[in-house]
C-alpha cells in the first residue's frame, strides 16, 4: 500500500477497505519473504505471530512524514484516532485474524499491528468518554482475549497448563473453572467445552492428568 493513499479516502468505508486489502497483501508478502506457505501461519507459535503483526505494521500502519494524522500527539500509527468507527473496525479485523490463525487476542498484539501504544489504549479505556480514541477497543480486546484463550485450550493448541495459568491470573479461572462460579459448582469439563465450540475431541491433545495420591499404610 502506498502509505499516503489512506488519507485521500473520503469515507470511513473506503479507508477500511484500503486497510483490509493492505493487511491481506502484507501477510502474503510476509509469507513470500520468509519462505512460508499461507497455511504455515496456522502452525506458527505466538512469538512468530508477533513478527507477522510487526511486519504488517511496517507496511501498512507505520506513519510517514506526509501521512501522520497523530503527529501532534506523538502517534506511531497512521490511523486517525478521532475516527472511532475506523478504530473499532480495524480492531475487528485484528480479532478476526487471530481467530482465523488460532492465535491469542491481546491489547499488546493489537498495539504491535497498529502502532497504537498500549498506554494510549488504556488511557482511552480509563478516561471513558474521549474525543480521540475509543474505549470500546480495550473492552473488546480484553473480552476477546479470554474467549480466544479458552478456544485454544479446548482445541489443544498451545500449552494447556500455561493457558490455564493466564486464564486463572487474568480472568479468575480456577484450573478450568470460569470466573463468576462458586467453588462448590462443577467446572465445565473439556468435552463439554469442546461441544460448545464444535471441536472433535478425538483429534485434540488433552490437559495433562495428574495421578491420584496413593494411601499408605500406617
Amino acid at each position: 500500500m502506498q502509505n499516503t493513499d489512506i488519507q485521500t479516502m473520503d469515507t470511513t468505508a473506503n479507508k477500511l477497505e484500503v486497510y483490509s486489502d493492505s493487511i491481506e497483501e502484507s501477510i502474503s508478502n510476509y509469507c513470500i519473504d520468509h519462505n512460508l506457505k499461507t497455511e504455515d501461519l496456522y502452525k506458527i507459535d505466538q512469538s512468530r505471530w508477533n513478527s507477522v503483526l510487526l511486519y504488517v505494521y511496517k507496511q501498512v500502519f507505520k506513519p510517514t512524514p506526509d501521512n501522520n494524522p497523530n503527529y501532534r500527539y506523538n502517534g506511531k500509527s497512521n490511523i486517525d484516532y478521532s475516527n472511532k468507527e475506523l478504530l473499532n473496525n480495524i480492531c475487528d479485523i485484528y480479532i478476526n485474524l487471530c481467530y482465523e490463525y488460532s492465535k491469542e487476542v491481546s491489547i499488546m498484539g493489537f498495539s504491535k499491528l497498529t502502532g497504537i501504544s498500549v498506554d494510549t489504549i488504556y488511557e482511552w479505556l480509563n478516561e471513558g468518554t474521549v474525543e480521540r480514541g475509543s474505549s470500546e477497543v480495550a473492552k473488546k480486546l480484553n473480552a476477546e482475549r479470554e474467549e480466544s484463550l479458552s478456544v485454544r485450550l479446548v482445541s489443544g493448541k498451545g500449552n494447556p497448563v500455561g493457558i490455564l495459568g493466564i486464564l486463572n491470573r487474568h480472568y479468575g479461572w480456577n484450573m478450568g473453572q470460569p470466573r463468576g462460579q462458586e467453588q462448590r459448582q462443577t467446572a465445565p469439563s473439556i468435552p463439554d467445552m469442546a461441544r460448545k465450540y464444535g471441536i472433535d475431541q478425538a483429534d485434540q491433545r488433552q490437559i495433562p492428568k495428574f495421578p491420584e495420591a496413593k494411601e499408605t499404610d500406617n
